[in-house]
């Protein structure tokens, strides 16, 4: 494997199954579907599709959050599929993803700090994890103000900056944005799309940023690759 290459993916398969019908007969349906790709370090790579493509599956299965059924996932030269229960942890610490609805995503009853602090505890990232949040606050330009407000008196755009402000307390060096904006007023959009495309200069970051949209792709990415029907098709 290329030293410049951070994450590379073969021939990844992810299948669903589901039981349907009147004697309950099991169906599958293939949703991710024999993918090859290669991230090197310090891209943003853009995946652009349509709704139903498979984009939100793979990123899923890039983290073993869904179970790919073959392939694999190589990461830092190391086979993901083959990782012990405390290489997962290690994985999930340096590889992030930030999901399309923050409302959804976040505990609407938690406070931000009990948010950004839950991880940040359970990694053991710093012993002092006020100063961290703070710092990550300042980061996604978010008021400190804002600490102690529930995730429901939050906006959209907010939620979803104390969304990133969560993965990015784990130092991460991969991040996967899972269509961001679209969850957001148009008023937002570019407002989120410029934070990101900042963040990941003054975090080092290797970006995997999912869209439907070509134009905010073009915007922030290096590459940009199409997903149609579980596969990678010519963008």
């Amino acid at each position: 494997m290329n030293n410049a290459v951070l994450l590379e993916l073969n021939h990844l398969t992810c299948v669903f199954k589901s039981t349907k019908g009147l004697f309950g007969k099991e169906q599958s349906e293939t949703a991710v579907k024999g993918v090859s790709l290669a991230i090197e370090r310090g891209e943003v790579l853009g995946l652009v599709g349509a709704s139903g493509s498979g984009k939100s599956t793979l990123a899923r299965s890039i983290l073993r959050l869904v179970e790919p059924v073959a392939g694999s996932i190589i990461f830092e030269g190391r086979d993901v599929m083959a990782f012990s229960r405390a290489e997962m942890k290690s994985y999930r610490r340096k590889a992030q993803i930030v999901f399309q609805n923050p409302d959804t995503a976040l505990r609407s009853d938690w406070t931000v700090r009990q948010i950004l602090s839950e991880a940040i505890l359970y990694h053991k990232v710093t012993a002092r994890p006020d100063e961290l949040i703070n710092h990550l606050l300042e980061q996604m330009e978010l008021s400190p103000s804002i600490i102690d407000r529930y995730a429901f008196e939050l906006s959209g755009g907010q939620l979803q900056r104390v969304a990133i402000a969560r993965a990015l307390g784990l130092n991460p060096v991969f991040l996967i944005a899972d269509e961001i904006l679209s969850a957001l007023d148009l008023s937002v959009r570019g407002a989120i799309l410029a934070l990101m495309k900042r963040l990941v200069k003054e975090n080092d970051l290797t970006l995997l940023f999912i869209s439907h949209d070509s134009k905010s792709l073009n915007s922030i990415a290096d590459r940009i690759i199409m997903m149609h029907k579980g596969e990678i098709v010519p963008a």
